[in-house]
Protein backbone atom coordinates (compact mmCIF):
# COMPACT_ATOMS: atom_id res chain seq x y z
CA UNK A 1 0.00 0.00 0.00
CA UNK A 2 1.35 3.43 -0.88
CA UNK A 3 1.79 6.03 1.90
CA UNK A 4 -1.27 7.99 0.81
CA UNK A 5 -3.41 4.86 0.73
CA UNK A 6 -4.14 4.60 4.45
CA UNK A 7 -5.45 8.16 4.96
CA UNK A 8 -7.62 7.80 1.85
CA UNK A 9 -8.94 4.47 3.15
CA UNK A 10 -9.81 6.01 6.52
CA UNK A 11 -11.48 9.01 4.86
CA UNK A 12 -13.52 6.74 2.59
CA UNK A 13 -14.58 4.63 5.57
CA UNK A 14 -15.65 7.64 7.63
CA UNK A 15 -17.58 9.19 4.75
CA UNK A 16 -19.32 5.89 4.00
CA UNK A 17 -20.09 5.34 7.68
CA UNK A 18 -22.00 8.62 7.74
CA UNK A 19 -24.31 7.31 5.00
CA UNK A 20 -24.68 3.86 6.56
CA UNK A 21 -25.65 5.30 9.95
CA UNK A 22 -28.10 7.74 8.36
CA UNK A 23 -29.69 4.90 6.39
CA UNK A 24 -30.00 2.69 9.46
CA UNK A 25 -31.60 5.60 11.29
CA UNK A 26 -34.10 6.00 8.46
CA UNK A 27 -34.93 2.27 8.53
CA UNK A 28 -35.52 2.54 12.28
CA UNK A 29 -37.93 5.44 11.74
CA UNK A 30 -39.44 4.83 8.31
CA UNK A 31 -42.78 6.38 9.27
CA UNK A 32 -41.11 9.61 10.35
CA UNK A 33 -38.97 9.71 7.22
CA UNK A 34 -42.04 9.05 5.07
CA UNK A 35 -43.87 11.85 6.87
CA UNK A 36 -41.05 14.28 6.17
CA UNK A 37 -40.99 13.24 2.52
CA UNK A 38 -44.77 13.66 2.31
CA UNK A 39 -44.49 17.13 3.87
CA UNK A 40 -42.47 18.19 0.81
CA UNK A 41 -45.27 17.02 -1.51
CA UNK A 42 -43.40 14.10 -3.04
CA UNK A 43 -45.41 11.08 -4.20
CA UNK A 44 -45.17 7.60 -2.67
CA UNK A 45 -43.49 8.72 0.55
CA UNK A 46 -43.28 5.22 2.07
CA UNK A 47 -41.54 3.87 -1.02
CA UNK A 48 -39.21 6.86 -1.21
CA UNK A 49 -38.36 6.51 2.50
CA UNK A 50 -37.43 2.86 2.02
CA UNK A 51 -35.48 3.61 -1.18
CA UNK A 52 -33.61 6.45 0.52
CA UNK A 53 -32.57 4.28 3.45
CA UNK A 54 -31.56 1.48 1.07
CA UNK A 55 -29.44 3.80 -1.10
CA UNK A 56 -27.63 5.15 1.94
CA UNK A 57 -26.93 1.76 3.51
CA UNK A 58 -26.06 -0.17 0.34
CA UNK A 59 -24.05 2.70 -1.17
CA UNK A 60 -22.18 3.23 2.09
CA UNK A 61 -21.36 -0.46 2.45
CA UNK A 62 -20.21 -0.59 -1.17
CA UNK A 63 -17.81 2.26 -0.43
CA UNK A 64 -16.53 0.61 2.73
CA UNK A 65 -15.76 -2.71 1.06
CA UNK A 66 -14.55 -1.06 -2.14
CA UNK A 67 -16.91 -2.93 -4.47
CA UNK A 68 -17.94 -0.68 -7.39
CA UNK A 69 -16.85 2.22 -5.19
CA UNK A 70 -16.91 4.81 -7.97
CA UNK A 71 -20.50 3.92 -8.93
CA UNK A 72 -21.52 3.94 -5.28
CA UNK A 73 -19.87 7.33 -4.77
CA UNK A 74 -21.60 8.69 -7.86
CA UNK A 75 -24.99 7.42 -6.68
CA UNK A 76 -24.47 8.87 -3.19
CA UNK A 77 -23.31 12.20 -4.65
CA UNK A 78 -26.39 12.40 -6.88
CA UNK A 79 -28.61 11.44 -3.95
CA UNK A 80 -26.99 14.09 -1.75
CA UNK A 81 -27.34 16.81 -4.39
CA UNK A 82 -31.00 15.96 -4.96
CA UNK A 83 -31.76 15.77 -1.24
CA UNK A 84 -30.01 19.09 -0.68
CA UNK A 85 -32.17 20.86 -3.26
CA UNK A 86 -35.46 19.28 -2.14
CA UNK A 87 -35.03 19.11 1.64
CA UNK A 88 -32.39 21.66 2.58
CA UNK A 89 -33.40 24.81 0.75
CA UNK A 90 -31.52 27.08 3.12
CA UNK A 91 -31.94 30.05 0.77
CA UNK A 92 -35.60 30.28 1.78
CA UNK A 93 -34.84 30.45 5.51
CA UNK A 94 -34.32 33.57 7.60
CA UNK A 95 -30.69 34.73 7.63
CA UNK A 96 -30.07 33.56 11.21
CA UNK A 97 -31.09 29.98 10.32
CA UNK A 98 -29.31 29.67 6.96
CA UNK A 99 -25.87 28.81 8.34
CA UNK A 100 -27.17 25.96 10.48
CA UNK A 101 -29.07 24.43 7.56
CA UNK A 102 -26.04 24.80 5.27
CA UNK A 103 -23.95 22.91 7.82
CA UNK A 104 -26.56 20.15 8.06
CA UNK A 105 -26.81 19.69 4.29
Amino acid sequence: MNPQGFPVLIARFLLALMFVLAGISKFAGLEGTAGYIASKGLPLPQLLAFATALIEVVGGVMLIVGWQARWAALALAAFTALASVIFHNYWSLPADKQMIDQLMS
